[in-house]
């Protein structure tokens, strides 16, 4: 199942795992099937353990893989590349997904690594703030500015409805799933280190197509980079639609897509 680089890094990960601080919100349920209050309460928990746990994994990455996070486009490709190692590798044994998404287990045990995949997704929007400014954490604000895509969200398992984002900006739809892209990113590289089918087909894949998938994190970051810049500028939001029509119009788009 595993390379015997794969072994090493798993052998590795389980010692520098040992005594991670365990992430506890109050309501331990996948946030789309929180009542909103319950949801809040989970991301307020957030909001006063965030800067804490980003320090933490910061120095735990210092310390057990030798790698310093700066604060710049540099410490984030240095995130990016060690996340490409051993991300994936932080799912339980068996590569399920299911305990990080819906807390249906305590992360503890045979579990600790969804700690510190948490703690990377945190890592992630910090430095994405950090280097966009006008940037900020928020709850989710789907179901507030996109009605029928939040009903559709709440639906699909997973879909990191009602979890922190990042939003800010001139265009009101805009919005940052940091932690559940960085968990989608680490799933991703879960099945292409331990499923020998996925490994073979990624390995036949165009360079173009792997550079993609191995540099996607850096590639948010440069998107979230260029969307707050000067130069961005959405041609229908900015000379056609007010922010009613516009938010109406993408709420409406999304719903489309889902249908075909």
């Amino acid at each position: 199942m595993f390379t015997p680089v794969v072994w090493l890094r798993r052998r590795w990960l389980a010692k520098a795992m040992l005594g991670y601080p365990v992430y506890d919100p109050p309501h331990r349920s996948e946030e789309r099937l929180l009542s909103r209050e319950d949801a809040i309460q989970n991301f307020n928990y957030f909001m006063q353990h965030k800067d804490d746990r980003t320090t933490h994994f910061r120095k735990w990455l210092k310390k057990y893989f030798g790698i310093n996070i700066t604060d710049d486009q540099m410490g984030f490709r240095n995130l990016n590349s060690w996340a490409v190692s051993y991300s994936g590798l932080l799912y339980p044994m068996g590569g399920s997904p299911d305990p990080f998404i819906d807390y249906n287990t305590y992360w503890e045990g045979d579990f600790i690594g969804c700690n510190v995949l948490y703690d990377f997704g945190i890592t992630v929007g910090q430095l994405t703030i950090l280097n966009c400014p006008g940037l900020s954490w928020a709850f989710d604000p789907t179901a507030e500015l996109l009605p029928k895509t939040a009903a559709m969200l709440r639906r699909e398992w997973g879909s990191g409805f009602q979890q922190p984002y990042l939003i800010g900006g001139r265009n009101p739809a805009w919005s940052y799933a940091p932690i559940h892209n960085a968990g989608q990113f680490a799933l991703r590289m879960m099945r292409i280190q331990t499923n020998p089918k996925s490994r073979a087909k990624f390995r036949h894949e165009p360079k173009r197509m792997k550079a993609m998938t191995l540099n996607l994190l850096v590639n948010q970051f440069q998107s979230a980079m260029n969307y707050v810049s000067a130069s961005y500028e959405d041609k229908l939001r900015f000379s056609k639609m007010s922010d009613e029509e516009y938010l109406n119009f993408v709420d409406s788009d999304t719903v489309r897509d889902e249908e075909c």
